[in-house]
C-alpha cells in the first residue's frame, strides 16, 4: 500500500500533461501511486498517460465518460486510491521536487495538531509568456471564520493541497453538483468537522495559467456560487458581516452575469443582514444601474472577486 494517492484529473490536455506528470515521478519521495482518471478528453490524453505508464508501474490510467465537472473525477480516482494520503494535482500544474516531501514531514511533525490538510505556497506563471505573476503565500487559519471570511478559498490552488484518508472518508465525498466550487465546499465540510488547516512555508508549485483563462464566465458562476452560500447559509448565518459579504459578491457576480434583478436582491439581502454604510452605499449604487455600478468597482475588489 503507498503512502501517498496522488490524483490527476485529466480532460483535453495531452500536449502539457506530460510536464505534470514528469513533475510527480521527480518527486523526492518515492512511495506513491499516480492516478491519472481520464474525464471524457477527446483529443490523445489515453495515449500521452499509457506510454509514460509502461515505464513506471506507479501511474494507473482511469477513463469513464465526461462528468461535466470537477468533483466526479476526483472522488472516483479516491475509490480506488489505496494511499494513507491523498494529493491533488490539476492536470496543468506543476509540482516541485520536494513538495510530497515536505508536505508529509509536516504532517509528522504535528501530530497532535489534528491537522485537516496542509497547503503550501504557490509561484503563478503565465504559460503564454512563461512570466512570473509572483507567488500567492498562504497564511495561517486560526478558526472556521477565517475560512468563510476567504469564501472557502484557504488553497489558492487545488494542486497544493494534502490531506489525510480518514479525514475524506469523515466528511465524505465532494459535491458533484458544484462545477466551479468544490473545492471550497470540501474545505469548508473539513473545518467544520473540526480540523486544523496549516502549510509548508515555500513555493512547492508552479501554478499555469493564461492570458485567455484570466475572466471568469459569471453566467455560471454565479449559479453555482450561489448552491454554495445556500447549502453553508446555517453556517454562514452564525457571522452576519460574513454572511452579508457573500450576498455582496453574489450581488457583482450577478450583475456580471447581466442579471439586474437578481443581482439588487443579494445587495438588499447584504444589507438586511450586516447594516453597515459599505453595504447601503453597494445597494445605493446597484439602483443606479449595471454601468454606474460597475464603474466604481476598483481592481482591487475585481482581483477579491475573481477568487471565488
Amino acid at each position: 500500500m503507498p503512502k501517498v494517492s496522488v490524483i490527476i484529473p485529466a480532460y483535453n490536455r495531452a500536449d502539457i500533461l506530460p510536464r505534470t506528470i514528469k513533475s510527480v515521478l521527480n518527486q523526492t519521495f518515492k512511495d506513491f501511486e499516480l492516478i491519472v482518471i481520464d474525464d471524457g478528453s477527446a483529443d490523445n490524453t489515453g495515449e500521452v498517460v499509457r506510454k509514460m505508464a509502461m515505464t513506471d508501474s506507479r501511474i494507473k490510467y482511469i477513463y469513464q465518460v465526461n462528468s461535466g465537472g470537477a468533483a466526479n473525477p476526483k472522488n472516483q480516482a479516491f475509490l480506488i486510491s489505496s494511499g494513507e494520503f491523498i494529493a491533488y494535482l490539476d492536470h496543468d500544474d506543476e509540482w516541485l521536487p520536494a513538495k510530497l516531501e515536505k508536505q508529509l514531514k509536516f504532517f509528522a511533525d504535528h501530530p497532535n495538531d489534528n491537522l485537516g490538510l496542509v497547503s503550501c505556497n504557490v509561484m503563478i506563471v503565465n504559460n503564454s509568456n512563461k512570466n512570473s505573476g509572483g507567488i500567492h503565500k498562504m497564511h495561517k487559519f486560526n478558526s472556521i471564520r477565517d475560512l468563510l471570511l476567504e469564501g472557502g478559498n484557504y488553497a489558492f490552488s487545488n494542486s497544493s493541497i494534502m490531506v489525510s484518508r480518514a479525514v475524506v472518508e469523515q466528511v465524505g465525498p465532494r459535491d458533484e453538483s458544484l462545477k466551479l466550487f468544490e473545492d471550497q465546499d470540501i474545505f469548508v465540510r473539513i473545518a467544520a468537522a473540526g480540523y486544523r488547516f496549516d502549510f509548508v512555508d515555500e513555493v512547492l508549485i508552479n501554478y499555469y495559467i493564461d492570458d485567455e483563462n484570466l475572466s471568469k464566465d459569471f453566467t455560471k458562476a454565479a449559479p453555482d456560487y450561489e448552491r454554495f452560500v445556500a447549502k453553508h447559509l446555517k453556517l454562514l448565518s452564525e457571522y452576519p458581516d460574513i454572511l452579508a459579504i457573500h450576498y455582496r459578491h453574489l450581488g457583482t457576480m450577478n450583475f456580471l452575469a447581466g442579471r439586474s434583478k437578481e443581482a439588487r436582491q443579494y445587495f438588499l439581502k447584504s444589507l438586511k443582514v450586516d447594516f453597515t454604510w459599505r453595504n447601503l452605499f453597494t445597494a445605493a449604487c446597484s439602483l443606479l444601474g449595471k454601468n454606474i455600478y460597475l464603474s466604481i468597482l476598483n481592481a482591487k475588489k475585481r482581483r477579491a472577486l475573481s477568487a471565488y
